[in-house]
């Protein structure tokens, strides 16, 4: 189609075959419209791009081509169109012989009676603006979602541009204000933005990349971790123009590597902890033993005034034992290779026994106050148990000032609760703050003075709280005291043991199986008087010793030992006299190895843990040999 099948449009006729040629190169659409809302003329582009002649074009109002959703809005520009106004710019959507449609873009005037119009096709940069903006939306809703924003310095121009992530990472609203580099650092903690200078510095100047972990502060006071990677991008010469980079909140990745740092610490002081044990268990079991012979020997002969001085010398040597007992118990509560026992205890006996201890330590501070009722019995160990309820009460008393007995209080509350018991420690003293509060269970923190404090009393209490199954809360407030709160689960069980141990006729014959010379001797010692003992230095000596005479009632024997352990001995005297593999007794000083604890763990064969004493000793020997 050319101009001459149609009529010639108002001020176009005159213009001669030049014009023509120029309408029939170009991409762009011309035409002219009357009031009537019908098309007086049109280019040939017109055709070309819809697919209608150019006499269809102009049988019907051209407002019967524009998209339903188009056309109120069109027809108020051909209304602003009448009142002598400009388009410009104004995009609506055509319909196409084939059903589609197209986007174009005009920019029309009015001249007399007529409006003189052009027009663009602009399907395919609406098409890529669209996706331009759905592709941003995906990137903002991943960056929200990931809590991952990006970033760019633009060094030249000296700019900073933040996306909407960034501003809410640093709790500020997106766009609230135009960020400047300076105003980025000065966001970190004081004591990072040294660091965070110093990866600039080195991208701006040497082309480096960085990519580091660093605290913010964000808008409203609260720290977040924040890894921030940037990567320079080069200009003319060579010279860094801008950095590029990404910004992600990582405290919760932070703070767990850090919580699976500590475990990997706990770990390690686990393992010298069993080892520590072991090693201080062995001459401490014998060093207690013949403590208890001598008092007893002691007791046997009239008492004169040197005799009952040598007895109270022996009976402050127990007692210092008995301390340095304790002090390894509590280290044997780090090893993560020894499980727990896991036994009925009696809460108000582990409350009684944990306060006569810590008496010293809390009669020149505070004064107690129990709050006990009837609760049931918890599963647990009770030995663990006195030292974690121990533990609690001297840190509560500790955090009182010495002499101030008549203003300090320290409260111990107990109690049957759904599903288990609950034990209070509460103290009135100077409380901790947040920071200290989350870090009061790590092991070796403390604020206290050096040489005045372990740190391992609440780290102790924890993990045996865990250990047996149970949980432990700290509720502190600085200069509002301080309460522990332990829930462990209740078992219900009926108490069978009654009656005085069954006396027996004769001597038992036990065997001793030690690689410590002076535990054997000690534990000969201690049964002299109700068993008749035979001692060897290990498993081997054992072996030989069995094929000759096996008639033992019962088999005390060592659980760590060089060259045959005790759990070697047991596999062979199952194999070789099964009967007598039935009545045998570990003797265990820490099970430092993760083999040994499994093995303690699996096995129902009684354990006697170093040190002992004599009664327990031959309290478990006379049970075993009848069959208890």
């Amino acid at each position: 189609m050319n101009l001459s099948a149609q009529s010639s449009p108002p001020g176009l006729a005159e213009q001669g075959p030049e014009l023509e040629g120029f309408l029939q190169l170009s991409l762009d659409l011309f035409c002219v419209a009357s009031p009537d809302g019908f098309f007086r003329w049109l280019s040939p582009r017109w055709s070309e791009l819809l697919g209608w002649s150019i006499e269809e074009l102009c049988a019907e109002p051209f407002v019967e081509f524009v998209h339903p959703l188009d056309r109120e809005a069109t027809l108020a520009e051909m209304s602003k169109l009448g009142a002598g106004e400009l388009t410009l710019h104004f995009a609506n959507r055509y319909r196409c012989r084939d059903g589609s449609y197209v986007w174009l873009e005009w920019n029309a005037r009015p001249h007399g009676r007529h409006v003189y119009a052009s027009a663009r096709d602009v399907t395919a940069l609406r098409e890529k603006a669209r996706e331009r903006e759905r592709r941003a939306r995906l990137l903002e809703l991943a960056e929200e979602l990931a809590h991952v924003g990006h970033w760019r310095v633009d060094l030249e121009a000296e700019t900073v541009f933040w996306s909407d992530e960034v501003y809410r990472i640093h709790g500020r609203p997106p766009g609230s204000f135009v960020p400047t580099l300076a105003e980025g650092v000065e966001a970190y903690h004081p004591e990072d933005r040294e660091a965070v200078w110093e990866a600039v510095a080195a991208a701006v100047e040497r082309g480096e990349p960085f990519d580091i972990v660093r605290r913010l502060v964000r808008g409203d006071g609260t720290t977040r971790y924040i890894r921030s990677v940037g990567r320079p991008e080069s200009g003319e010469g060579g010279r860094v123009s801008a950095i590029f980079g990404v910004f992600q909140d990582v405290t919760e990745a932070h703070e767990l590597q850090e919580r699976l740092l500590q475990s990997e610490r706990m770990a390690s002081v686990g393992t010298l902890a069993g080892g520590v044990a072991h090693e201080i268990n062995n001459p401490l079991a014998f060093v207690v033993a013949n403590l208890e012979v001598i008092e007893e020997e002691l007791g046997e002969l009239e008492g004169s005034g040197d005799t009952r001085d040598l007895i109270q010398a022996v009976r402050e040597a127990r007692a210092g034992a008995a301390r340095v007992r304790r002090i390894v118990r509590g280290l044997k509560s780090f090893s993560r290779v020894e499980a727990p026992k896991t036994e009925p205890v009696n809460v108000a006996h582990v409350l009684k026994s944990a306060i006569d201890m810590a008496h010293n330590e809390i009669r020149h501070r505070a004064t107690l106050i129990r709050e006990v009722s009837a609760m049931p019995r918890v599963v647990g160990d009770d030995q663990r148990l006195v030292q974690a309820v121990l533990n609690l009460l001297v840190n509560a008393a500790q955090a009182l000032p010495e002499g101030g007995a008549h203003e300090g209080r320290i409260t111990i509350r107990a109690g049957a609760v759904p599903g288990g018991v609950s034990i209070e420690v509460s103290d009135n003293g100077c409380g901790m703050s947040p920071e200290v509060c989350r870090r009061a269970m790590e092991p070796f923190f403390t604020t206290r003075a050096v040489g005045l404090g372990s740190g391992l009393g609440l780290s102790i209490a924890h993990g045996i709280v865990e250990s047996l199954g149970g949980r432990i809360e700290i509720d502190s407030k600085e200069g509002g005291g301080t309460t522990v709160k332990i829930w462990l689960p209740a078992v219900e069980v009926e108490d069978s043991r009654s009656g005085a141990p069954e006396e027996r006729a004769a001597k038992l014959r036990v065997l001793v199986v030690d690689d410590e010379e002076f535990v054997r001797e000690a534990v000969r010692r201690l049964l002299r008087k109700v068993a008749s003992v035979v001692a060897v230095e290990g498993g081997s000596a054992a072996l030989s010793l069995l094929r000759a005479d096996a008639e033992f009632d019962v088999v005390l024997c060592d659980l760590m030992m060089p060259r045959m352990s005790g759990m070697e001995l047991e596999r062979e005297i199952s194999r070789r006299h099964p009967s007598l593999a039935e009545r045998m007794v570990f003797i265990s000083g820490g099970a430092f190895s993760e083999g040994a604890a499994r093995f303690l763990d699996e096995t129902d064969r009684p354990v006697l843990e170093k040190p002992f004493d004599g009664g327990a000793l031959r309290e478990l020997v006379a049970d075993v040999a009848r069959g208890g």
